[in-house]
């Protein structure tokens, strides 16, 4: 960073502990005490320090910015940090960006003594959080997300500005609008309530008044949430989020404050926070579920459990990278828009999510989204709507082994390369045969359980085996996943995904029997959740979801990333997927 000289002797620089005044290029202050001067020769040219930025004197224009856009990290011990600086590789130690905290001497009880720290301009593991009990900052064994998202806030060039993290957070906190001991009530104003909503508005003011006297000009850019733990309500969050943005318009001059960009936390238990990002473009949700949270590991990044999804990286640093992503989202008012394949490119798609109706209500019919394409018609009865993901599916578990979806009519599908997706969650498997997607006419295509008690998946074409293991080590009964069929005709080839993890890569030519695939063009039907045989197919019993063809390899990545997110397991995409942390 630049330092400041009087002639050739050093009289301030711009660390923490050297505040740098501001100058019009007509008051400065060629003589004073240490500190007081404003001319630096260390940049080449003789500059003056004016309204946070670095002026040439010759013609006042920019040589360096101190502009930084701001922004806050809040809520209960996770946003505070409990994971230990000893899981970080020394990269991730520290991140260029400024930082300010302010927290407790309790950090469990904001009502207990306040503390303030300076500005610093690096993010140091071991340096960005306060301790209880200790007045000053450095020397901690733990930290929070403020280093994964500078990090990648850095890496995606967020802002195109210097990033500056404001932290204050209180542990075990609640946030229950209205109601007694909601500590972050913005109304409230007896003990235990209100009490983190006037800590924090106290440590943006203190923050505020150093960032102004350090001479930085600064913006407020965004909120980072993460509390829910304890006492939290959807309409809690929702209150909060109201004053937090009206306090940033009427007390902070933010333009557009209504549309202030927010990122909230989804922890995995007690009440989900979902509905609050499923309303408003520029609020993104972050699922810590993904990264270790849950009732029985409450603080993640932790020595017991600092990775739990086996990708190398912390978890706490890891949902820090999952913030910037999302706040980028966020900035741009996109959350609530997200990519979908295009229907030109799809020759099928079959979508639960567009049913209307309630829990519990019967399906007898959905439309297909391709248009032209027959109607998927449920045979037999028992076939209801339940809920997974805040989204619309199909129960076909009601009535064991009596329900599927087919087609209502034939229709002739690409011959070239496709790739076939389905989301569903099987129940129960009693046969062999029970497919979770079959295609009758043309090459009897089916995804057959591999067993005739669990489900593990191998796919057949012609009943000639399409791999040499199954799709999955241990049985998916249970739970939603996303299994994708790659059919490449051109390179005789077929690829087996399970959950975004490429499975398999098959070649029929070096089958015992070799052959050749192919993909009928002729008059057929599709089927979900039965086999092909007629008239009283092998019926699996599960949920239906979602299922699309896609003649796009292009776009295969971004398919698994929009299924994922969709449906509410990306979780299970692995390590390193485009699509790992945000939606496409």
């Amino acid at each position: 960073m630049a330092k400041i000289y009087y002639g050739n002797s050093l009289i301030s620089d711009s660390s923490p502990t050297g505040i740098i005044p501001s100058y019009s290029s007509a008051s400065l202050p060629w003589s004073g005490t240490a500190g007081q001067q404003a001319f630096n020769t260390t940049l080449g040219v003789p500059v003056y320090f004016y309204n946070g930025n670095w002026r040439k004197l010759s013609d006042d224009s920019l040589v360096i910015s101190k502009v930084v856009d701001i922004f806050i990290l809040a809520g209960q011990s996770n946003a505070h940090g409990h994971s230990e600086i000893s899981g970080l590789t020394t990269p991730q130690k520290t991140q260029t960006g400024l930082f300010y905290t302010s927290w407790h001497d309790s950090t469990s009880n904001a009502e207990s003594t306040q503390y303030f720290s300076g500005i610093a301009e690096q993010l140091v593991a071991g340096s960005t959080r306060g301790d209880a009990s200790k007045p000053t900052i450095g020397g901690s064994l733990y930290f929070g997300p403020e280093l994964g998202f500078v990090s990648q806030a850095n890496n995606i060039n967020l802002t195109g500005n210097t990033i500056g993290i404001l932290k204050y957070a209180v542990g075990a906190s609640t946030l229950n609008a209205g109601t007694p001991a909601s500590d972050w009530d913005t109304t409230a104003t007896g003990y235990n309530q209100g009490d983190c909503w006037r800590g924090l508005q106290a440590a943006i003011a203190n923050c505020v008044t150093k960032l102004n006297a350090g001479g930085y000009a600064y913006n407020f850019k965004g909120l980072i949430w993460w509390q829910g733990e304890s006492g939290a309500t959807v309409a809690g969050l929702q209150t909060f989020i109201a004053a937090f943005r009206n306090l940033m318009g009427t007390t902070y001059g933010v333009a557009n404050s209504a549309q202030f960009p927010v990122v909230i936390t989804k922890i995995g238990y007690g009440n989900d926070m979902t509905p609050v990002a499923q309303s408003d473009a520029y609020i993104g949700i972050v699922d810590a579920t993904t990264y270790g949270h849950s009732a029985a590991n409450n603080h993640i990044g932790t020595a017991a459990l600092p990775d739990t999804n086996s990708n190398g990286i912390n978890d706490m640093f890891d949902i820090g990278v999952a913030y910037a992503d999302m706040m980028a989202l966020a900035i741009g008012g996109q959350t609530g828009t997200y990519w979908e394949p295009s229907t030109a490119n799809v020759t099928l798609w079959a979508d639960a999510s567009q049913l209307t109706g309630s829990v519990g209500a019967s399906v007898t019919t959905l439309a297909d989204r391709k248009s032209g394409n027959p109607a998927w018609s449920v045979v037999g009865s028992g076939a209801t709507i339940d809920v997974q993901n805040f989204k619309n599916v199909v129960n076909f578990s009601g009535t064991a082994d009596t329900d599927y979806f087919e087609q209502a009519a034939n229709m002739s599908l690409s011959t070239g390369r496709q790739i076939w997706y389905i989301v569903a969650k099987p129940t129960t498997v009693n046969n062999g045969q029970d497919s979770l997607w079959s295609q009758f006419g043309g090459n009897a295509i089916t995804i057959l359980p591999s067993s005739s008690a669990g489900f593990f998946g191998k796919t057949y074409h012609s009943n000639r085996i399409c791999s040499a293991g199954n799709i999955s080590t241990s049985n998916l009964i249970g739970d939603f996943h996303l299994i994708a069929i790659d059919w490449d005709v051109p390179a005789n080839l077929i690829r087996t995904y399970l959950n975004g993890t490429l499975v398999e890569t098959y070649n029929p030519a070096t089958a015992a029997t070799p052959w050749t695939l192919s993909i009928s063009g002729g008059s057929h039907k599709q089927r979900f959740f039965a086999q092909y045989s007629t008239p009283n197919p092998p019926i699996l019993d599960g949920y239906f979801a979602e299922a699309l063809i896609s003649t796009s390899s292009v776009d295969h990545v971004k398919t698994e990333g929009y299924l994922a997110w969709k449906w509410g397991i990306q979780s299970k995409l692995p390590a390193g997927h485009t699509y790992k942390n945000a939606a496409p």
